[in-house]
């Protein structure tokens, strides 16, 4: 509670303060400690000058309210010593996810963390996930991305590198509130490196929102490396116009326009289809691709398999798993990586299959590919035939040891 954490931060200040300590600390964590104004008011006092504090985890901490966050916010501001100084300015990761921060609570950090952040030498990585912060608080943390990180502006203009956002009620207007105040400020979140959305309610627009601003010419959202999109229902429509950000048109070739920095991205659980999902196959700037539960079916799994015909030339680990196709349509898929060119140039490593139909022929097929393929790792669950057995085995021993 507050007077633990009070008494902790009071045995600390001293270290704190002292430039030379031996032992300095650099990680603190006090994720689900039932922090609320007082603790919150004692960290922000003992480590806003910090020259040492690189990691602070307050993640669970359902007191951390939008007045604990505020509070934490007035008490470094007390502490500052020197004018445009950044507060706690060597911390490199700050978790704050199931707390109880709105978008005042949102207001209050992005302003602190904005305090002095052109003189920052290392960028942020800040999660917020699971806290009800809607297209408000979105448009408070935008600052942040287009607010100069380093004292380098041209090596980034992001304070944060990494941003996770899941379910946080951001929604399709969250979105516009992200990319409007980037524009708003003349340029783009150069340096924001991972985005995590999941589970946020986005749909079909706002999956063309971020399409639209992932390509390098004109996107605010062009320096992505990895974004997460699971549990959005953006459909069959949102990821095509998602997938045209990367560079991919309906035939499958580059539309004439310079492909993101993106490399790996999450669309599991979000109703892609099988247009989606052969539209993601298409895009060949991608090295990790995860299409886990979509409902594709055999159906979606007979659509994407010319797409794999031989592998892939750009991915290195694809999830198609959770997909119950049959058997028949998972022997398919699996029968065109068979085929190998004489200059074969696929890179995949990593195919997920499990939570698809998988028996004899599938096995099969495995076999041989072990021998084409010893390079490729292919995760499957086991034959059907085989997990009968061991349930018919597993209900035996128990109705012996009943006995």
């Amino acid at each position: 509670g507050d007077d633990g954490v009070m008494a902790l931060c009071l045995g600390l200040q001293e270290e704190e303060s002292n430039d030379n300590c031996s032992c300095p600390l650099q990680e603190l964590d006090l994720c689900w400690k039932n922090i609320s104004i007082g603790g919150m008011n004692a960290i922000g006092e003992t480590f806003a000058n910090s020259t040492h504090l690189r990691k602070l985890n307050l993640s669970r901490n359902e007191t951390i309210t939008n007045d604990a966050m505020n509070a934490f916010v007035e008490a470094a501001k007390k502490m500052t010593t020197v004018v445009s100084s950044p507060l706690f300015p060597s911390l490199e990761y700050l978790d704050v996810s199931e707390c109880s921060i709105g978008p005042a609570g949102v207001e209050s950090l992005s302003k602190c963390l904005d305090i002095g952040a052109t003189k920052r030498k290392t960028q942020l990585s800040l999660v917020i996930s699971s806290n009800t912060i809607g297209p408000e608080g979105c448009r408070y943390i935008s600052l942040l991305l287009c607010s100069p990180g380093r004292e380098d502006v041209k090596l980034s203009s992001s304070l944060i590198a990494s941003l996770s956002l899941s379910n946080c009620g951001v929604g399709d207007g969250g979105l516009d509130q992200l990319v409007s105040v980037a524009k708003e400020r003349g340029g783009c979140c150069d340096g924001l490196k991972m985005l995590d959305l999941s589970s946020n309610g986005i749909g079909s627009r706002g999956a063309a929102v971020i399409g639209e601003n992932l390509l390098y010419d004109k996107g605010c959202l062009n320096s992505l490396v990895e974004l997460r999109l699971s549990a959005n229902q953006l459909g069959s429509d949102g990821v095509v116009e998602l997938t045209r950000g990367l560079g991919a048109d309906d035939k499958g070739k580059s539309d004439g326009k310079k492909s993101s920095a993106l490399r790996t991205l999450d669309l599991s659980n979000t109703n892609c289809g099988a247009e989606g999902a052969s539209m993601a196959l298409k895009c060949t700037s991608l090295s990790s691709l995860r299409l886990f539960n979509n409902k594709l079916g055999s159906e979606g799994f007979e659509a994407i398999t010319p797409f794999l015909k031989g592998g892939h030339p750009s991915l290195v680990n694809l999830d198609l798993g959770g997909n119950n196709a049959k058997e028949d349509a998972v022997a398919g898929l699996l029968q065109a990586l068979l085929h190998k060119e004489e200059d074969d140039c696929s890179t995949l490593r990593v195919l997920e299959i499990g939570g698809n139909e998988v028996g004899e022929e599938v096995e099969s097929i495995l076999k041989e590919l072990e021998r084409v393929r010893p390079e490729l790792d292919i995760a499957r669950d086991k034959p059907k035939v085989q997990q009968e057995m061991e349930q018919e085995l597993q209900s035996f021993m128990q109705e012996n040891k009943s006995n």
